[in-house]
Order: C-alpha cells, then sequence, then structure tokens
C-alpha cells in the first residue's frame, strides 16, 4: 500500500460512510500511511465521514518526523 494510492482510495469514500480500519492483524504499518491516514481525518469530517480505528493510533501530523 502506498501513500499515493492510499490518498486517492480514501478521496474515494462517500460523504455520510462509515470507514472502520483495523489494524489488528498488522505487524508494521509505515509512518507514510499512518501520516495519510490522519490527514485524512479533518477531511472525514468535513465529509461525514465516521472513522473507526481497531488497533491503530493516528499519529499527530504537526510531529516533525
Amino acid at each position: 500500500l502506498n501513500k499515493i494510492r492510499l490518498k486517492r482510495e480514501l478521496d474515494r469514500i462517500p460523504p455520510y460512510s462509515i470507514l472502520r480500519i483495523d489494524a489488528s492483524e498488522t505487524q508494521f504499518m509505515d509512518y507514510d500511511v499512518l501520516e495519510t491516514i490522519s490527514e485524512f481525518q479533518p477531511r472525514a469530517h468535513d465529509r461525514h465521514i465516521q472513522l473507526e480505528f481497531i488497533n491503530l493510533k493516528p499519529v499527530d501530523v504537526n510531529d516533525a518526523h
């Protein structure tokens, strides 16, 4: 899963959807993916998309990496 493809797929989610991201069986997730998911949160809110995270903690995109 690369960052550009993930951004494109997130942008395709229809308004008023529920998006559940389940990382229960994930052993490693690249920081870019976590960052992309975190950056999507405000856009999801604006589009009335409910985000649910399972075993995933979004990162603070204001942190320097």
